[in-house]
Order: structure tokens, then sequence, then C-alpha cells
């Protein structure tokens, strides 16, 4: 039979060298949406937020270099990433937003969507986000999916191979965003 090899990606980023997001990554959206409106939502949610050209070159090597066919990876960071860290990072940054409740910052966003006065990015985040409900915040509706994937295959293949995967932390994020 033919051997197929699974990679299943996190929420794939910014590159780490260029900085430049996925335009379309519902991260992207969420980050230019606090900056729109000036706020971000109140939220202890995590995420993955691999550098794209982490996830190319892993993949990549893996190819090139016939590893691991028929085995099934989860080409994600280590571990998973703060959204407050994020926000930390733009607040730093200069950027002037505030605290707000997921059900604020929900209503504002739809506000901004009807009034037209909000941007394509702001009627495709409202698309994605959910109404707010007593049981729903963002948190419970931004589940960390690391949490429901092997992350062990991943990090095997990357001891032993030459593969240059950088883990995220504050200083690398602060270049990202």
């Amino acid at each position: 039979g033919l051997a197929v090899t699974i990679y299943r990606l996190g929420e794939v980023g910014p590159s780490s060298v260029t900085g430049v997001p996925h335009s379309k990554s519902f991260l992207n959206f969420l980050l230019i949406g606090c900056m729109q409106l000036g706020m971000y939502p109140t939220s202890s949610f995590s995420f993955d937020w691999t550098p794209v050209n982490a996830v190319a070159n892993a993949i990549a090597y893996c190819i090139i270099n016939d590893i691991a066919a028929g085995e099934t990876f989860h080409v994600m960071q280590q571990r998973s990433l703060s959204f407050g860290l994020v926000i930390d990072c733009l607040l730093e940054a200069g950027i002037r937003m505030r605290d707000v409740s997921y059900e604020e910052f929900w209503s504002r966003l739809d506000e901004s969507v009807r009034c037209r006065a909000g941007s394509s990015e702001l009627t495709l985040l409202r698309a994605l986000l959910p109404r707010p409900s007593k049981a729903h915040g963002l948190t419970t509706t931004l589940i960390d999916a690391q949490k429901f994937y092997c992350r062990a295959r991943f990090a095997q293949l990357l001891k032993r191979s030459t593969i240059s995967f950088p883990e995220l932390d504050e200083l690398t994020l602060s270049h990202l965003v």
C-alpha cells in the first residue's frame, strides 16, 4: 500500500523571520479586531501560534529526507501561548486598548459591523465569534486545541533531526506583534 504521512497543523502564525501574518488566520482577525475596536476581551485562553516558516521547514525536511512515512504528526509548539501574553506585547508596543468583558467586546464588534463602520476583517470576525451567552465566554469558545493532540511524536522527530523549530517565548513574540 501507499504510505501516507499526516501533518496536523495548529494555528499557523506569522513568519519568525518577517513577522508577516497569515491574513486569513482567525487569530489575525481577532488581534486586528481588538486593535481596531481599541479593546480586547478578558480571557485566559491559550492557543498554538507556530511560525509559518517553522511549519514549512519541518514538513519540507521530512519530505526531502524521506522521514516518517506513514506516521501522523501534530506540527505545533510544545506549549500553548497565552492570549494575555500577546495582548501584553501589543500594549507594550504602544497599541492602546482597554480590557472589557466578552459580551461588551462582541456587542461593540456587532455595532461596528451593523453601522458599516467596520472593516472586512471585523465583519469576518463577527461571523466567526459566537454571540455571547451566560454559559459561554471567549475562553470556552476558543479552547486550546493542543490539549487534544499528542505532541510527543513531533517532539521526538525534532530531537532526532536538524530541524530548526523555534519555541515561542516573550522575546520571540515581541518581534511578531
